[in-house]
């Protein structure tokens, strides 16, 4: 997966034949993270931030590519996650994320995406049944999702986007962000 992503990269940086029509920006982003399991879920709070390159595709159109780092307050707790009697919990680490976007401008302060690339998720393992002990568990997967963007100023934009991830083991989860971000 991650060579994939690798390649990904590459081949979108080289696609890109002007900078005169290229923004580097970044944003911080919070909302709503919801994650499942073999039928458990929890509601937690996302936060995170994204760095991307954003190029513009004649008048209206644009594509980037970007690089998710997120946290989670989410958890899943059973008296029989991995195994009988062992009074797992799983917590949210981290999830990182690297994607392409492609839109389309619908106004001079609006725009709207679509967004797909590979996902990373790390979960801490603990278990506080008869033999306690703790583990790092880490799933790959994929990211879809979508989102509006509103340019507030030259540099400066808010966007609220919706994303789905699903990793190994049946692990999903969906986010609801807000974010604010400036363009370099």
């Amino acid at each position: 997966m991650k060579k994939i992503a690798f390649l990904g990269a590459l081949l979108a940086c080289s696609a890109v034949p002007s900078v005169a029509h290229a923004k580097v920006y970044g944003e911080l982003h919070s909302g709503i993270d919801h994650v499942s399991v073999g039928g458990l879920s929890d509601d937690g709070f996302s936060y995170g931030g994204a760095l991307g390159y954003e190029h513009k595709i004649g008048k209206q159109a644009f594509a980037a590519i970007e690089l998710t780092f997120d946290s989670s307050t989410s958890e899943l707790c059973d008296p029989n996650l991995v195994f009988v009697g062992d009074n797992g919990c799983m917590k949210s680490r981290g999830d990182s994320s690297f994607v392409a976007k492609l839109g389309t401008r619908l106004s001079d302060k609006t725009e709207v995406y679509v967004l797909g690339g590979s996902a990373y998720r790390e979960f801490r393992y603990i278990n506080s049944g008869t033999t306690p002990f703790t583990d790092r568990l880490g799933f790959d997967g994929w990211r879809a999702g979508a989102g509006v963007k509103l340019k507030l100023s030259d540099k400066m934009f808010a966007k609220a986007e919706y994303r789905y991830s699903n990793y190994e083991a049946d692990f999903t989860s969906s986010n609801a962000l807000v974010a604010l971000g400036t363009h370099f």
